[in-house]
């Protein structure tokens, strides 16, 4: 069964709070905050869809965008390592080292009326 947790950032729709470009650039505090940001993302998006502890899962990113501006999907790099920290602290993962997380990669698709990030978490037999 696939669990999917949907991020809705409501001040950048469709946009997650730091790209791997703005990351690079970013001083300490600002990056700290977007880290801060997806932490409580991730908690708020685990208590509509709670996940049980998994072992080994493969995670899939799939940003909806809310417009067809051109975005590189490793863009998604500093989401990724956030968002997989987060899953950590929540107890969806022991670690997120290769023995418990497949990645599975970053979409990018476009969706007008309803931008979102959506994070696809799916259980290795």
């Amino acid at each position: 069964m696939t669990h999917t947790l949907t991020i809705i950032d409501t001040v950048h729709p469709g946009r997650p709070p730091l790209t791997m470009n703005e990351y690079e650039r970013a001083h300490y505090r600002k990056q700290t905050a977007a880290k801060r940001r997806i932490q409580w993302q991730i908690k708020a998006a685990l208590q509509t869809t709670p996940i049980p502890t998994l072992n080994q899962a493969t995670v899939s990113i799939i940003q909806y965008a809310p417009n067809k501006i051109r975005r590189d999907v490793d863009g998604l790099g500093a989401f990724r390592k956030a968002m997989l920290d987060a899953l950590v602290m929540n107890k969806v993962f022991p670690d997120d080292n290769t023995n418990h997380v497949i990645d599975g990669g970053n979409t990018i698709l476009l969706d007008r009326e309803n931008p979102r990030i959506e994070i696809r978490i799916e259980p290795t037999p």
